[in-house]
């Protein structure tokens, strides 16, 4: 009676530790993504015409319409010692819409990318939450 009650304990426990995995794994609901408190939506995408031209956007939104949102764009060109931004912008705004920016400059050859940084700032000025998104890289 013992050695059933036995081998029945390391049944249940390797059906248990397999239904654990199954659920970790499960699509069922989509990505991991982060939540944010006060910014509801950030973007960072980036093309580069086949002249050289690169197309910066961003965007940011919030859940609150008595906050500002501010966002920072950074292209940046890989190097020798990693990232360099070669270009910056920066742009704010009050409400839930936020900011949407597109900018454009040109590029010599190399590989790129477009660093979003998103602040969402409270009616005092004082900062609520900051989130960043890197763009796909480019080799042009």
């Amino acid at each position: 009676m013992r050695r059933i009650s036995c081998i029945v304990l390391i049944v249940l426990t390797i059906l248990a530790l397999n239904a654990q995995v199954f659920a970790a794994h499960s699509d069922f609901y989509g990505p991991i993504t982060p939540q944010f408190t006060h910014i509801s939506h950030i973007s960072s995408r980036l093309s580069i015409s086949a002249w050289g031209e690169a197309d910066c956007s961003g965007s940011v939104a919030l859940y609150s319409s008595s906050n500002t949102a501010a966002l920072t764009m950074e292209l940046q060109r890989q190097d020798s010692n990693g990232w360099s931004t070669i270009k910056y912008w920066t742009s704010s705004a009050p409400g839930l819409s936020g900011v949407y920016m597109e900018r454009y400059h040109w590029v010599v050859r190399g590989t790129y990318r477009l660093l979003c940084t998103a602040r969402a700032y409270s009616a005092s000025g004082a900062l609520l939450e900051e989130a960043s998104i890197l763009s796909r890289e480019i080799t042009y």
